[in-house]
């Protein structure tokens, strides 16, 4: 899979959708500009979301893009499950700031909004 597909996924999952699980798990070709165009999905009804991307080129910049232009979108969401395991270009200081400040600041946002 390449990440042409995640651009054409995210325009046609229908803003219906409250539970969404998507993995891919070992797509090698899958890196920062796939996640950000699954961003373009409408995240009006997602209550929970499992994203899986191990073993992908996916790196910090991804992180950032799923936290800032993903995550603070979606104002219903309850359950958030992610998966980055084995993701050469995602170091300890990019797992630090997905789980410190950007978390943070999306639930910060979310408080407010």
């Amino acid at each position: 899979m390449t990440e042409k597909v995640l651009k054409v996924l995210g325009t046609f999952i229908p803003f219906q959708v409250m539970n969404l699980s998507l993995d891919f798990g070992d797509c090698k070709e899958i890196g920062d500009v796939g996640l950000r165009d699954l961003m373009v999905l409408d995240p009006t009804n997602l209550k929970t979301l499992n994203l899986r991307f191990p073993m992908t080129k996916v790196t910090y910049e991804g992180l950032a893009i799923l936290i800032y232009r993903g995550l603070a979108e979606m104002k219903k969401l309850k359950g958030l499950e992610l998966n980055f395991e084995n993701c050469q270009g995602i170091s300890d200081k990019g797992m630090s700031i997905l789980c410190g400040e950007g978390l943070r600041k999306l639930k910060d946002w979310k408080n407010y909004h």
